[in-house]
């Protein structure tokens, strides 16, 4: 999923190599976020899907594409904002999110969350790693950047 701002009450949501099932629970599963995480309303709308018939933005793979309508927002918590704070502690997000990384501006892993030190062996990962040493982008084909 890449959900994309086009201004502070529009957004995209892509979806890509949708499945019946998800991509007919996704409106609600956004509507649902949105208003769980950041108090805000909002509208989904399908705007268009792509079967993989050459779309260059994103090299022949299909997804569907949701249009968000920003209705109703808190001030304090907007999705469109980056000062965000949902209160969530650090050790909170490590249990909801073990399969988590974190990494700077130039690519270099900080952090990793137990259920991926696990899969990727702690001891393998070490010291300056940079993210293209252990992670692949394979849906949509774009380079790593922080961009």
């Amino acid at each position: 999923i890449l959900c994309l701002e086009k201004d502070p009450e529009h957004m995209s949501v892509y979806y890509f190599w949708p499945d019946k099932t998800t991509a007919f629970l996704l409106p609600g599963i956004i509507k649902a976020a949105a208003n769980l995480l950041y108090a805000t309303e909002v509208k989904v709308l399908l705007t268009s899907s792509c079967a993989g018939r050459g779309n260059i933005e994103f090299d022949n793979q299909p997804y569907i594409l949701y249009a968000l309508q920003i209705k109703s927002f808190s001030p304090v918590l907007s999705p469109c904002k980056t000062e965000c704070n949902i209160g969530i502690t650090v050790s909170q997000f490590c249990n909801v999110f073990p399969f988590h990384f974190m990494f700077d501006k130039d690519m270099t892993l900080l952090q990793l969350g137990d259920g991926l030190k696990k899969f990727l062996n702690q001891r393998a990962v070490q010291g300056k790693s940079k993210f293209e040493e252990y992670f692949e982008i394979a849906s949509p084909k774009v380079s790593a950047t922080f961009t």
